[in-house]
């Protein structure tokens, strides 16, 4: 048998004993992504090639324009650095090879032509794993940034959904505080009709 009072309604008799519904769900959290992180493969590739190019076109115009035999590789060095900041391992490992080509070609003995002696080999070898080292370490870098991305979205998700939680028990608890005042009134108004009547009774 309920134990609501007659003076409560059947719908705040419904309100109280309904259960509180599961939060709807809602689209997972994306955080903005830096132009690095957005730019399609092709164009990371592109710009290695071109940055790759520039450093040969800078390079060969200073090389003929001042005279420093051993300034070949610092514009090189940039453009590998910047490929691999901006797309990854493999852009920086294209641009790293586009490089050795070019100071085989253009500054190597003899020149214009990609005939590569034994000699040579060391020094184009060590500028190759120079070029994978900084590659990996910018793939590197990349992925700890994607990482950090989705520690910040997870954690961005955990509060709105405890931010929805909250409010739903918050109103859910305002909704049966309504209902029990509004149940304790009832009461109190019976009571004091049945102390009435009990007076007139006793009189």
């Amino acid at each position: 048998m309920s134990m609501v009072p007659d003076g409560v309604s059947h719908r705040e008799k419904n309100a109280a004993e309904t259960p509180r519904e599961e939060p709807a769900a809602h689209a997972p959290v994306r955080l903005a992504r830096s132009w690095r992180h957005q730019t399609p493969k092709p164009l990371r590739y592109a710009l290695a090639i071109l940055l790759a190019l520039a450093a040969w076109g800078t390079t060969y115009t200073l090389r003929n324009s001042v005279d420093a035999p051993s300034f070949q590789t610092p514009f090189f060095i940039c453009a590998i650095v910047l490929s691999g900041w901006i797309g990854g391992f493999g852009p920086g490992i294209v641009a790293t090879v586009i490089s050795i080509f070019a100071v085989e070609y253009t500054f190597t003995e003899p020149k214009y032509t990609f005939g590569m002696t034994l000699n040579e080999v060391p020094k184009f070898l060590v500028f190759f794993l120079t070029g994978a080292f900084i590659s990996w370490l910018a793939k590197r870098q990349r992925k700890d940034e994607e990482a950090l991305l989705r520690i910040r979205e997870s954690l961005e998700e955990t509060v709105q959904r405890r931010t929805r939680e909250l409010r739903t028990a918050n109103a859910q608890l305002h909704s049966e505080m309504e209902v029990r005042t509004r149940a304790e009134r009832e009461l109190q108004r019976i009571n004091r009709v049945w102390r009435v009547r009990s007076s007139c009774n006793r009189g």
